[in-house]
This record gives C-alpha cells, sequence and structure tokens, in this order.
C-alpha cells in the first residue's frame, strides 16, 4: 500500500507528491502570475540577460557545485535546499561581473529576500 498524506487542500496524495493535480496547476499560475508581475519591475536589459543561455548554464553549474544548499545557512550549520542563485554583487552595480561564477551562491528564499532587502539599504 503506498504512504498517502494530505495535500494542502484536504486531499489524499502520495507521499512523494508536494500538491494534488489541482492544487499544482493553481500553484503553477499562480507562479507564472507572479514571475510577469516581477519581471515588469525590471529594466528589459535585466530581464533578457536572466532568460540567456549564459546564465542558465551559470546557474545550473553553481547550484551543481554547490550541491543545492544554501551557502548561508551552510555557515550556520543548517542543512538547507536553496532555490535561488543569486548574484553576491547584484549586476545592477556591476554588471560585467553577471557571468562571473564566483559572484554567485545558492540561497533558500528566506536568505535571498534578507540580502536582497540588505543589498536595498547598501546599493540605493
Amino acid at each position: 500500500m503506498a504512504l498517502l498524506k494530505l495535500c494542502q487542500c484536504g486531499k489524499k496524495i502520495s507521499i512523494e507528491l508536494s500538491r494534488c493535480d489541482k492544487c499544482e496547476d493553481s500553484y503553477k499560475q499562480s507562479k507564472n502570475d507572479s514571475d510577469k508581475q516581477y519581471n515588469t519591475l525590471r529594466d528589459e536589459k535585466y530581464t533578457q540577460f536572466y532568460k540567456s543561455g549564459g546564465w542558465r548554464a551559470l546557474r545550473a553549474e553553481v547550484y551543481r557545485e554547490q550541491l543545492g544548499l544554501c551557502q548561508p545557512c551552510k555557515r550556520d550549520n543548517k542543512l538547507v535546499k536553496g532555490n535561488v542563485v543569486d548574484h553576491l554583487i547584484p549586476i545592477r552595480e556591476d554588471y560585467s561581473l553577471r557571468l562571473c561564477k564566483e559572484n554567485c551562491e545558492v540561497k533558500c528564499h528566506s536568505c535571498h529576500n534578507k540580502k536582497t532587502q540588505d543589498d536595498k539599504r547598501k546599493y540605493r
């Protein structure tokens, strides 16, 4: 018998899934809407960069080399899965570092949000 858990909507799903099909569709639509809204805040130059093959390849390489772990959490002896590859020095501050591997680090959303707030104070 397969192991089951409850989806956020209360439906029973396999333990291997994170959401039922209905909630997954809703999540994808919400994420897509959120991404579109976020991209309207970016300049076209930066939006195009983050869609480029060079960035996608570098992001995958950094993620793989850092084992997909949030590096700030790892420095605090916590193993947390990262889901963002972040530029340590924002590309708005130094565009020449946009494809520099040493300027990139895997972060979880929480650490990425903290750094983004710090950057806003530091660079603006």
